[in-house]
């Protein structure tokens, strides 16, 4: 049977890595490299795409580290918010949806009351922020056809190019050495498979707006390291409290509760999409690259 075509900008990334091979099954996949395509060149852009037909492009790129985009702005808004404008526009003229992967850090991170929903109020308070809310913008306005799927601190198995929170982790403790864990942060972490998976659902379900994936549970940073600790087997004692003033010193402001209410997404995408906070650590426990 002939699968769907899906152009995925990211595909080396963290979720893109991912999402090429989880649903490789299901769709024929066409994700560009940097070699083969500068997202920071709009014309470059239009050509790659020209007459070519999709039934949806994900677009998974951009800048992801938060002091980076403090410190290269013209670069954050190129690939968080230009880019993404740019191939909105193009997708608007053959009614293509559009899916882009956003991230809590759009919002002011201070709700400590509760998880942010949909509907709450986007104020960044940093720059990384600021390109996000810029691109979810762009994507939203351009088409009614297109989807943002905000993520919370994306962790998985395996993946060489870049090291994510959970890896640091166990990478600190199989070696006996301490681990700083932050108490007053708050978190829904996405695993990367509930993110993948959460987008095939949503493409299938027609899905339009704005939707979050990721766990179905809030944890501190802290816990999060000390749960990694029990389930590999690692003293849990080499998980050192701390808070976030003496854990990040690049002066860089983030956001205090980064959690994610995903009542509409286990709503709307169905059951066993996204999981709890344990459930993913074991999920991850048996992916792992123990080299």
């Amino acid at each position: 049977m002939k699968k769907d075509k899906m152009l995925l900008f990211g595909g080396t990334g963290l979720i893109g890595t991912r999402i090429q091979e989880l649903l490789l099954e299901k769709y024929n996949i066409i994700a560009p490299n940097r070699m083969e395509l500068d997202l920071m060149n709009k014309r470059a852009i239009k050509s790659f795409i020209g007459n070519r037909k999709f039934h949806v492009i994900v677009y998974a790129a951009g800048v992801t580290k938060q002091d980076v985009a403090e410190r290269k702005h013209e670069i954050a808004d190129k690939l968080n918010s230009l880019a993404v404008g740019w191939i909105a526009n193009i997708a608007r003229l053959t009614s293509t949806p559009v899916v882009y992967f956003s991230t809590d850090a759009v919002f002011k991170g201070d709700k400590d009351d509760s998880p942010y929903r949909e509907t709450d109020k986007v104020e960044p308070v940093n720059y990384y922020g600021i390109s996000k809310a810029r691109g979810e913008n762009l994507v939203l306005s351009t088409s009614n056809n297109n989807l943002v799927l905000r993520l919370s601190s994306v962790f998985m198995g395996k993946y060489e190019r870049k090291i994510d929170l959970a890896r640091k982790i166990v990478e600190k403790l199989s070696k006996r050495e301490e681990c700083f864990g932050i108490i007053d942060q708050f978190m829904t972490l996405t695993f990367s498979d509930d993110a993948a998976f959460g987008l095939l659902s949503a493409i299938k379900k027609n899905i339009k707006g704005i939707l979050h994936l990721s766990s179905t549970d809030s944890i501190s940073n802290y816990n999060f390291a000390r749960l990694i600790a029990i389930k590999f087997n690692y003293d849990e004692n080499l998980v050192i409290p701390c808070k976030m003033e003496e854990f990040f010193k690049d002066g860089v402001k983030r956001s205090k509760y980064g959690w994610l209410d995903t009542t509409k997404a286990q709503k709307v995408l169905g059951k066993n999409i996204l999981h709890s906070n344990t459930q993913n650590i074991s999920k991850f426990f048996l992916q792992y690259d123990r080299k």
